[in-house]
């Protein structure tokens, strides 16, 4: 993962942490890891785990491209608006891509 995303990362969790009143302690003990674990997710020392992400997402209240921030992924960015795919195609991909939307 670039640098720069990363950053951003680091710097939402803690923006989004810190809006929340909670100390880095107790977001901790919500989320069963330690207090060392979220220190270094905010200082960009230890890349976030995705399951981690997911609970403290809900935890808070935070929409995951929020956390992306200026990298959040953009769903008009389509891969069946490609001209190369047949209309079969494109109407696979886009179903693809609304189940795994329903996911996230």
């Amino acid at each position: 993962m670039d640098k720069e995303v990363r950053m951003e990362v680091a710097n939402n969790i803690t923006k989004y942490r810190k809006g929340s009143g909670m100390t880095q302690q107790e977001l901790a003990d919500l989320l069963g890891i330690t207090k060392n674990s979220i220190s270094n997710y905010e200082q960009d020392k230890t890349l976030i785990d995705f399951n981690i992400l997911y609970d403290f997402c809900n935890l808070l209240n935070v929409d995951i491209n929020d956390i992306l921030g200026k990298y959040a992924i953009k769903k008009e960015n389509k891969i069946a608006d490609v001209k190369e795919f047949d209309e079969k195609e494109k109407e696979f991909l886009n179903i693809l891509s609304k189940v795994i939307n329903k996911i996230i």
